[in-house]
Parts: structure tokens; sequence; C-alpha cells
């Protein structure tokens, strides 16, 4: 069996000023697969993709913190293209309103395992332009992937974006939007591609913008309001 091993034990800091762009490089070329984090970790610029299956885990209290700006709405910082699990991070930012905090990103990205984060901003004026993205530009889409025990506040322009996504579970994945998010959760097709097969468990979402979608059970503690455009099946309880 795989054993874990402490960031700190391959290159991560949590000292105020230091860059974890290389170590978060480092891991994602070749670095063990299953890497556990303790502690604020700053990132002075935009790291690598994850391409490779890994086990990124985080204890209690712990977060990573994009310490530099996006340059369009839908630059990832957290990048994960391959099946993998993250679990147990605040994300945050320090700067701007542009980028996506979290994107899970392709048909090789299926099987994601992706829980208990809280992915916001604590500075007045910066925010996160999308704070999780689930897609795929691929004929099969994203397929399979696990969400569960997800807060999200505030954006500027979606909470949650949901591209081509098939076989989706959203089990405890809450949307709370600030004044001036523009899309709140927004689930749609890809091309000809359309989103299917998504359920959908949360406490809090108020607005859901669905395009092209098929199959879509929400079970929710407040009514959703609902803008559908060339939709099947897409209900509440």
């Amino acid at each position: 069996m795989t054993t874990p091993v402490a960031a700190t034990d391959i290159g991560f800091s949590t000292a105020p000023d230091f860059d974890n762009t290389l170590p978060w490089n480092a891991m994602a070329a070749n670095g063990p697969p299953w890497v556990v984090f303790s502690g604020a970790f700053k990132f002075k610029t935009r790291p690598d993709h994850i391409a490779r299956k890994m086990f990124i885990d985080a204890l209690p209290g712990s977060a990573l913190v994009r310490d530099y700006p996006a340059t369009t709405l839908a630059e990832p910082f957290i990048d994960i293209r391959k099946e993998s699990r993250f679990r147990g991070f605040a994300l945050h930012t320090n700067h701007g309103t542009n980028g996506v905090a979290l994107d899970v990103n392709g048909l090789y990205a299926s099987n994601s395992i992706i829980s208990e984060l809280y992915i916001t901003s604590k500075i007045p004026g910066v925010m996160w332009a999308i704070p999780m993205a689930l897609r795929s530009a691929d004929p099969l889409g994203i397929r399979g992937v696990h969400v569960e025990h997800v807060e999200l506040f505030a954006a500027s322009h979606a909470l949650l974006w949901l591209v081509n996504v098939r076989g989706l579970w959203l089990e405890d994945v809450n949307c709370y939007p600030a004044g001036g998010t523009v899309s709140h959760a927004t689930i749609q097709h890809s091309g000809a591609y359309r989103s299917a097969a998504v359920k959908w468990s949360t406490r809090y979402l108020e607005t859901l913008y669905a395009y092209n979608t098929d199959n879509m059970k929400i079970d929710r503690i407040n009514p959703v309001a609902i803008s559908q455009s060339g939709c099947t099946n897409i209900t509440q309880a």
C-alpha cells in the first residue's frame, strides 16, 4: 500500500514569503503519489497541472493560497487532468477577480474524488471568477466524478461551472453567491456534447442555469430557481 508523504518533506514550506510553485511542479511531474499538506502554502506563480493519478490530501486548517493574479476568467489555479483525489483544503486568492480555484478537466480526470473543500477569498473586492469547474471538450465528456462536502462562497462569474459532465454525483455541495455573482451555478453542453445523469444534494443553492442537459435531480432544502434551455427531465425534490 502506498505510504503518504508530508508536503514539507518534499520541498513545500509554510513560510509567508516562500513560493511553493516549484515543489508543486516537481510533485506533479514525478513526486510521490500520495502527499499530505498541513498549514498554509502560498504560490507566487501559476503551478503546473496534475497529469498523473495522485492523492492530494490536507489536514484540518490547511490552505493553498494563490498569491498572484490570474490573467483570464477561466485560468485555473489547481488544475487536475487525471483521475485523482483532492481532499481537505481551503483555497484562497489574494489578487483580482479572475481565475478558477479548482479545475477538474477532461476525460482522463473521470472518476476523480473531490471532497471537504472551502473555496473563497478573505479580502474585500478579491474573489475567484469561478471557484470550481468540472469540464470536458471530449465527445465522451468527464464521467463519474464524485464531489462531496464542498462550500463555495462568492464569485465574479459562476460559483460552480459544469460542462459536458456525465454521471456526476454532487453530495452536500453548496453555493453562496455574493452581490455581483453572474451565473450562480451553471451546467451546460460542450458543442454538440450534452451533460447528463447528474445527482445533486445541496443545503444551499439559489439559482441554476441549465443548458442542453438531460436527467438531473436536485435534492435541496431551499427551492432552487432553475433557468433552462434545451434540457430534459431536470427535477428538484
